[in-house]
């Protein structure tokens, strides 16, 4: 059995991302203080014995060009 899917649609356009898992994990969205112009979801998975994994799903909208790529902030 799987979970419900986890989406995280566009504001201006169609699209967006989706994320589906085990239903035997249970999970928390974490927050994305990154880049706001990249489409990001961050997931913390947690099995039944207690064990997690952080699962990052990570897109470059259409909007996003190789000239405004080169003007995000490098940490």
């Amino acid at each position: 059995m799987y979970s419900t899917w986890i989406r995280k649609d566009r504001s201006t356009q169609s699209g967006g991302m989706t994320f589906c898992f085990k239903s035997s994990f249970s999970e928390t969205m974490l927050e994305t203080p990154f880049i706001r112009e990249l489409e990001m979801v961050l997931l913390e998975l947690v099995d039944e014995d207690g064990r997690g994994v952080l699962c990052v799903e990570l897109t470059l909208p259409p909007t996003i060009t190789g000239d405004s790529i080169n003007t995000f902030p490098h940490g």
